[in-house]
C-alpha cells in the first residue's frame, strides 16, 4: 500500500488502496484503523490530522479532514492540466518524444 504525503495528484490512489485493504476490514477496529492510517501518512497530510488523539472516534474525524482537504476530484483534474501544460515541447528525438507522450499518458489515466 503506498504512502500520501498531502499531494492531492495521488489522493485517489491512496485512498483506494487503503479503503479496500484497511478502511472497510470488519474485522478492524477504528483504533486499529487510524493507527494504520497514520502509519501511511507524511508531510502535509500527516500535519492535517495532528492533534487527534487515537480514539475510535477521532479516526472518523481524520478521514473526513483528508476527504475535504485532498479529495476534490475536480480539483485534482486540475492539477493533471496544469502538468500536462506546463510540459515542455519534444525536441527532434524519439527519445524526447517519448518522454512528453509517457508524460501525458500518465497524467491522463489518473
Amino acid at each position: 500500500m503506498p504512502s500520501f504525503n498531502g499531494n492531492k495528484l495521488y489522493w485517489t490512489e491512496f485512498w483506494d488502496s487503503f479503503e479496500s485493504t484497511i478502511h472497510n476490514n470488519k474485522k478492524l477496529s477504528n483504533v486499529d484503523k487510524f493507527n494504520y492510517l497514520k502509519s501511511k501518512l507524511t508531510g502535509e497530510a500527516r500535519s492535517s490530522i495532528a492533534g487527534n488523539s487515537l480514539t475510535n472516534e477521532n479516526y472518523v474525524v481524520a478521514i473526513h479532514v483528508l476527504q475535504e482537504r485532498f479529495g476534490d476530484r475536480q480539483e485534482a483534474i486540475d492539477l493533471h492540466y496544469k502538468k500536462i501544460m506546463d510540459l515542455s515541447p519534444p525536441r527532434n528525438t524519439k527519445e524526447n518524444l517519448r518522454y512528453f507522450i509517457d508524460s501525458i499518458e500518465r497524467h491522463l489515466r489518473r
